[in-house]
């Protein structure tokens, strides 16, 4: 899991390009800013599923947005989505 700004922020950038150079990215899903309340913190974070291997040509990265009501269960039902090759959101 990582703050929602290394995905987007321009000081990132660096990071980013060597994450998808060097890793096959399968989906990046957002988390409801409350996800971690009781942590007290409540920076927007994202679920980032990667395998430690180079990117194969014609990568497509699954992008979804949980919202605070889908979170019960939501595990069961991407890890399923995912292995039926679904767009996951």
């Amino acid at each position: 899991m990582l703050p929602e700004g290394v995905f987007a922020n321009r000081r990132w950038l660096p990071q980013r390009a060597a994450l998808l150079a060097e890793n096959q990215v399968e989906a990046i899903i957002g988390l409801p800013r409350r996800t971690f309340q009781a942590s007290r913190t409540t920076v927007k974070t994202c679920l980032l599923l990667a395998r430690r291997q180079l990117p194969a040509a014609g990568q497509v990265v699954r992008l979804a947005e949980l919202e605070a009501d889908e979170i019960e269960g939501a595990g069961a039902r991407l890890s399923a989505a995912w292995e039926r090759g679904e767009t996951i959101g």
